[in-house]
């Protein structure tokens, strides 16, 4: 019998998921199908049930509903525990389960990019949101520690750093320090609009070797990864197949072809930077 998986959100039609989870499926020839659902937010406690209801197999969740589909799940895995978001949903013989893939997502991502890292690398993250902490998590648990949060509103870098033991600073102090770090991870909404020329943090200290990664992907090259110039850099579309591939995985016990994935998403015009 063919198995329904899904992407949930509002809006989820720029969503490339349904592309790249697909050419997964067929290249593997699992009889599965992956669609979009985009739910309206009064209607959402009718649609999560509703999806239970309908027997899907897996979903995935992106904004706005990382956090208010936990409640109505069966339980939570340890992924999403820690970063308090879900962004996976398996079903299983007990019921449906929460996963968060984001954090693992985004460190396979680094690693595939950034040959230079170890867990003695300096990381500095902007931002002190759900995709911080849910990269901040994932972090901590993989060995790395030497980590730095910074954000526009300091009380929450600091709230966020005691209660991960990393280490927290002003946005002005993370700028003059930054020649200390070897990896600086952009975490915010800020570049998401093409013609947002605004960083989130000044660059003038930045070292030469330092890697500069941002979540976003569209556009593919935002201006905080156009100020950090000729230093290697990545932008977010490495960290979402890498998430998708993740998600793949708890879903079937396989690992996807990465490279399929990568091609898919070319094919629809998203490209690393």
């Amino acid at each position: 019998m063919k198995k329904t998986y899904a992407v949930i959100g509002q809006p989820v039609g720029h969503s490339i998921s349904p592309t790249i989870q697909q050419v997964c499926f067929d290249a593997l020839a699992i009889e599965a199908a992956y669609v979009p659902f985009e739910i309206a937010a009064e209607k959402q406690a009718d649609a999560f049930k509703g999806l239970k209801a309908l027997g899907i197999a897996g979903f995935n969740v992106t904004a706005p509903y990382k956090e208010a589909i936990m409640p109505y799940l069966d339980g939570i895995d340890e992924s999403a525990r820690l970063a308090q978001a879900v962004n996976t949903v398996k079903q299983t013989d007990a019921g449906y389960i929460g996963y968060n893939t984001d954090g693992a997502g985004f460190i396979h991502s680094l690693k595939a990019d950034f040959k230079q890292l170890t867990t003695a690398s300096t990381i500095l993250i902007i931002g002190a949101g759900g995709a911080a902490k849910g990269i901040l998590v994932a972090l901590l648990a993989a060995g790395y520690r030497r980590i730095t949060i910074t954000n526009r509103t300091v009380s929450k870098a600091e709230q966020l750093a005691i209660a991960t033991g990393v280490e927290a600073a002003s946005l002005t102090v993370a700028a003059a320090q930054l020649e200390q770090f070897d990896c600086i991870v952009q975490t915010t909404s800020l570049g998401m609009n093409p013609t947002d020329d605004q960083l989130p943090l000044d660059l003038t200290r930045l070292r030469a070797d330092t890697f500069v990664s941002d979540l976003i992907y569209n556009p593919q090259e935002t201006a905080f990864l156009k100020a950090a110039q000729s230093n290697p850099k990545q932008n977010g579309l490495g960290m979402l197949i890498y998430q998708a591939a993740v998600a793949f995985e708890i879903w079937t016990g396989i690992w996807p072809d990465i490279d399929k994935m990568i091609a898919a998403a070319n094919e629809k015009g998203f490209k690393k930077c």
